[in-house]
């Protein structure tokens, strides 16, 4: 984000384990942010654009 605003994420809570139909744990990505599939069901999707990085010698 380099310092910019930027979008609300929907992540997965620490202390929860996600579990498929057959109660089995679900592996969750290392970052802990929830992918498409695993987004509730009728949940808005919008994919985040991170702003551009800036140049060396250029402000934040």
């Amino acid at each position: 984000d380099h310092g910019q605003p930027v979008a609300a994420i929907l992540m997965f809570d620490p202390d929860f384990v996600p579990k498929d139909a057959n109660g089995q744990p679900i592996p969750i990505p290392e970052n802990r942010v929830v992918p498409e599939e695993l987004a509730p069901p009728g949940m808005p999707r919008q994919m985040l654009e991170l702003p551009a990085e800036p140049e060396d010698g250029d402000a934040p």
